[in-house]
């Protein structure tokens, strides 16, 4: 029985090794989504030359009740998105104390996204990336690529509008 206990001991301790390791690894999981929204960060380090478009907005004055940012992408006639192509959507926010993104995961281009948000009193700058395809809805073998950058400056006060809305066209 003397010989057994250094075993038993030795055993023990792996367990209690094993089950810290998997407690670890459960407890600092990194969430998928979060990978989602911070895996383009670099893309609003580029230079404007980068994109297609940029385009800054005039100032908006929103209401700090708005839960979500609505981003609205007009086709020319005929056309639809190319879901078989990849699609990028990144938003980003200048000063996140004032207006704090929620998680999203938009794995396709659509005509309408929503976007979670948490407004607080103040102003700030909201930037979102696009990248997407579209094609021809008869001739889907003529497809367009787009990569834009859209700017859009907030002021979030009690008397702006009850509507967060960011919408780009692309001309016919």
């Amino acid at each position: 029985m003397k010989n057994m206990i250094p075993i038993i001991t030795a055993t023990a301790a792996v367990i209690i090794l094993l089950a810290g390791l998997i407690i670890y690894n459960y407890t600092h999981q990194t969430n998928p989504e979060d990978l989602m929204v911070d895996q383009y960060a670099y893309l609003f380090e580029e230079p404007d030359e980068y994109f297609d478009e940029v385009i800054i907005s005039p100032a908006a004055s929103i209401q700090s009740s708005v839960k979500q940012m609505k981003i609205s992408l007009n086709l020319p006639k005929d056309q639809k998105f190319n879901n078989q192509a990849p699609f990028t959507l990144a938003v980003k926010s200048e000063d996140a104390s004032i207006v704090k993104i929620g998680k999203y995961n938009i794995p396709h281009a659509t005509k309408i996204i929503n976007i979670p948000v948490e407004l607080i009193r103040g102003s700030t700058t909201i930037s979102v990336i696009l990248d997407f395809s579209y094609c021809g809805m008869k001739d889907q073998s003529l497809c367009f690529f787009k990569k834009v950058k859209l700017v859009y400056p907030v002021n979030i006060t009690p008397d702006g509008t009850d509507k967060f809305e960011i919408t780009y066209t692309i001309a016919e």
